[in-house]
């Protein structure tokens, strides 16, 4: 049988097998601990969704190369790229359609080194027997099932690229020694662990990398079309840890962080327990605050003067199309004062056609 007559059938007995699990969250409520943490139900069962989804990838990658052109997969159905492909037909957010495809291209050049396929260097379009040789450990436990997607791109991420300073045999060791470590450790630590490894192969490019993370802060503004904006700050480490420690500081009473002792500490600390403002309200106002008086103390690296302020900018033409229609509202508004109506309805006013009956009626409301 090939390969299609024997997936099919299995994808399909997958289905109906997940779609036999009950759902009903008051089942989940009568079973014991055991039972709820069980890794096959959970940890097991993600993993291997996860390299499901890494090869998968990786065969949408590899038959949506460059190389083919509009004849790609991707092109032929009518997606500018491989992600967005997948993000299409899993839908899954850009970011994990992202990550999937970069860990089954991994898998891929994996399986490909092992058979002794070469495979085409899109940077050169050279033909090379494989393009992340030090990460082939990480491919093979990702097709196996022992490796989630998470975990591969923290070591992919963390390791890094070889240098002058580091072969690829010793990227290869340390990635071989991450994988073992990652079935105790979630994908945030295994990225730490990963960048501890790679400073301590790599001490004298320690310095390199802070000054390319130091390049890489930036500040973005975004505006919305509901009329708001969001505001995307990447922080490097040090500026990270000044705007982290002003953030615990307006907000760590709310986040369970540390108590204080003085009385004043003590009162300004059940004052931002008690405001109504969600932590996050919170937060965006004392640092909005915090810039505009940054502003007022020191400003010379802004253009103009003072705190920021709001400006309208309207058109000369709307301002004396507004006068004219507000004069012809002034002058409308004078002619409907010049009738009154009394209580038996009798007009009042100078405009009344008979001379006497208009004298009698300015009369008749003078009085």
């Amino acid at each position: 049988m090939t390969p299609t007559e024997t997936l099919a059938p299995t994808f399909s007995a997958v289905i109906r097998a997940q779609a036999a699990l009950s759902l009903e969250v008051a089942d989940y409520r009568e079973v014991d601990d055991a039972t709820l943490l069980e890794p096959r139900l959970s940890a097991n069962q993600q993993r291997l969704a996860n390299s499901l989804s890494a090869v998968l990838a990786g065969e949408v990658a590899r038959r949506s190369a460059p190389a083919f052109g509009k004849n790609g997969l991707a092109q032929r159905t009518g997606h500018r790229t491989p992600e967005e492909l997948f993000r299409a037909t899993t839908g899954s957010t850009a970011r994990d359609a992202i990550t999937a495809i970069k860990i089954g291209q991994i898998a891929s050049d994996t399986a490909d080194a092992a058979a002794g396929v070469p495979v085409v260097d899109p940077a050169t379009g050279e033909l090379v027997a494989s393009l992340l040789p030090w990460l082939h450990c990480v491919g093979r436990a990702v097709a196996a099932g022992t490796l989630p997607i998470a975990a591969a791109e923290s070591i992919r991420n963390g390791l890094g690229r070889p240098s002058e300073n580091v072969q690829q045999e010793r990227l290869a060791e340390a990635a071989a020694l991450l994988c073992d470590e990652a079935s105790l450790l979630d994908a945030d630590r295994l990225f730490r662990r990963a960048r501890e490894l790679r400073d301590e192969l790599d001490e004298a490019g320690i310095v390199d990398r802070e000054v390319a993370r130091h390049e890489q802060r930036s500040l973005r503004l975004r505006r919305l079309p509901n009329g708001m904006a969001r505001l995307v700050w990447d922080l490097d480490p040090e500026t990270s840890a000044s705007v982290g420690e002003l953030y615990d500081r307006a907000t760590s009473p709310r986040r369970g962080g540390p108590r204080f002792v003085s009385a004043d500490a003590e009162a300004q600390e059940q004052c931002i327990l008690a405001d109504t403002r969600t932590t996050e309200q919170l937060a965006s106002d004392v640092f909005v605050q915090l810039l505009r008086q940054g502003a007022d103390a020191d400003s010379s690296q802004l253009l103009g003067s003072g705190a920021p302020v709001v400006r309208v900018l309207v058109a000369a033409t709307a301002l004396a199309t507004r006068h004219s229609r507000r004069t012809r509202a002034s002058r409308s508004a004078g002619r409907r004062r010049l009738y009154r109506d009394d209580r038996a309805g009798r007009v009042c006013g100078s405009d009344h056609p008979d001379p006497p009956r208009r004298r009698r009626a300015a009369a008749r409301c003078r009085a």
